[in-house]
């Protein structure tokens, strides 16, 4: 595509969004960037934040009583919901991008991110295994693509996070200006704005 074409298509984007951030593509992209986007639109929610944060309180029990080890989750739980207080007492947009920006923070709300989506999968997963290509089991599809770092996600992962925490998931994946995809994942009882 020449640049007129380029340039037609960031300005259809600019009519739809008030503004894009960019996120750095190394396979925890998603995870990411809906942690922050998430956590961004809270700030402006004090009940659905006080929802968001039960849940995510409740999450650590979920997964332990599903075999994950409490040991080896714990600091990434911790480290989760220590952001969500951090958003809890107002912090700034800034700070809670330099949050993120501090790749161990940013990591360990990756892997923990990835720990409820495959904890998600593994509960549901009479419905999920129906998704799993190659002869996988859901258990198997997690442990090789679910909670790895690095790890592209795909629908099925977005799917499974929106329902584990009961959030709405609107997302849009960019390569070029002629392969776009637009995902939108909303539990029921959810809405989304955008």
């Amino acid at each position: 595509m020449g640049t007129g074409g380029r340039a037609a298509f960031l300005q259809d984007l600019h009519k739809k969004y008030s503004y894009i951030r960019k996120t750095r593509p190394d396979g925890n992209c998603f995870y990411r960037a809906f942690g922050f986007s998430h956590l961004e639109a809270l700030l402006d929610d004090s009940k659905e934040l006080q929802r968001f944060k039960a849940v995510s309180a409740k999450s650590k029990e979920d997964l332990v009583s599903q075999g994950f080890t409490e040991f080896t989750i714990e600091d990434f739980h911790n480290t989760f919901m220590d952001l969500i207080e951090q958003v809890e007492k107002q912090t700034s947009v800034a700070d809670l991008l330099a949050s993120f920006n501090d790749q161990s923070t940013s990591d360990y709300l990756v892997v923990y991110l990835r720990l409820l989506t495959s904890g998600y999968l593994q509960r549901e997963s009479k419905f999920f295994e129906h998704f799993i290509e190659g002869g996988r089991t859901v258990k198997e599809f997690c442990q090789q693509e679910v909670e790895p770092m690095c790890k592209e996600s795909d629908h099925i992962h977005i799917i499974a996070l929106a329902q584990a925490l009961s959030v709405s998931i609107q997302g849009m994946l960019v390569v070029s200006p002629v392969c776009v995809s637009l995902l939108c994942c909303c539990p029921p009882g959810c809405s989304v704005s955008g």
